[in-house]
């Protein structure tokens, strides 16, 4: 657990001299008066909810008045501010060992914390599945930027050799987006037979340009495994740490598609999180969803900085 001192105060100039080793801390959960006193400085009112999931700093303090919930991350645990009106200062101690727990916490905000450090999908219309991402026949969906798809559209999935795998034709290419059970029951067939490669979406719309995507499918072993470490962070809806969790979960299988809806959803619980939107501003152009990202960039105050 990260330990909290209300007396000693870490040096401004400590903090910098480790800025490149800097843990990372955020605020998990705010309720109630609180404050932030940052390093130069600035006292900070936390009960607007744009500064659920804000970054800390080692150094700046927080204080708790009486009746307020404040509760902050480490990299391996949480910690609840004590309502006591009190200043708390933030300084930061590696464990010396850790759970299986405190290093999946580490993965997690070690992700939500450097958000420019995942690769990016190749630009496409389409932007489900994104780009050389890796997909489960269960929550497959296709998605595309509306503006790009106008009138009458069809799709279609081939295997590395040309076959086709499933095709629907007639969609309407301002809906944006299709769930289709018969493609998820393609792909799972695929799957199930053995077969392995590379997979193409195509969209071709009657008007404008044919668009490809070429995705793979998560093994059904693997998916087991996944649905245990999905498990791993079954916490209320509430708490941050289920979707950061869950996201992690995903970037590490290179689920592109799922790891921008849990920053979504994690973003549903806090709308006016300035962090939150960054970080899934970030997921979204990952996907290649451009017109998400404008949107949310739209709700960012000017010249918020966004990482590449």
């Amino acid at each position: 657990m990260i330990r909290l001192s209300s007396l000693a105060c870490v040096p401004i100039f400590a903090a910098l001299l480790f800025a490149d080793d800097e843990p990372n801390i955020f605020i998990s959960d705010v309720s109630g008066k609180a404050f932030l006193l940052t390093l130069d400085g600035a006292k900070i009112d936390l009960t607007r909810k744009e500064h659920y999931g804000r970054k800390l700093h080692v150094g700046e303090k927080l204080m708790c008045q009486p009746g307020c919930t404040l509760v902050i991350q480490s990299e391996t645990d949480s910690q609840k501010i004590l309502p006591n009106s009190k200043w708390v200062t933030i300084p930061w101690r590696p464990p010396a060992t850790q759970t299986a727990q405190q290093k999946r916490n580490k993965e997690a905000a070690d992700r939500y914390g450097r958000p420019g450090a995942s690769e990016k999908a190749v630009r496409s219309t389409v932007y489900s599945p994104a780009g050389a991402s890796i997909v489960r026949p269960s929550t497959f969906r296709m998605a595309w930027t509306k503006s790009e798809v106008p009138g009458i559209a069809s799709l279609s999935i081939a295997d590395e050799d040309g076959n086709e795998l499933w095709r629907q034709n007639g969609i309407y290419g301002g809906a944006g987006f299709l769930e289709s059970p018969a493609a998820r029951d393609a792909l799972r067939k695929y799957r199930d037979s053995g077969a392995r490669g590379s997979l193409t979406l195509v969209l071709d719309p009657a008007a404008g340009h044919k668009a490809e995507v070429f995705f793979t499918l998560l093994p059904q072993a693997t998916e087991r495994e996944l649905e245990q470490q999905l498990n791993d962070w079954d916490l209320p809806a509430t708490d941050l740490m289920r979707y950061l969790g869950r996201a992690s979960v995903f970037a590490q299988h290179r689920m592109a598609n799922e790891e921008a809806l849990e920053f979504e959803a994690a973003l549903d619980q806090a709308p006016a999180s300035v962090d939150l939107l960054v970080r899934t501003v970030v997921a979204e152009r990952r996907v290649g969803n451009l017109d998400r990202a404008r949107e949310l960039e739209r709700r960012l105050p000017q010249g918020t900085p966004i990482p590449e």
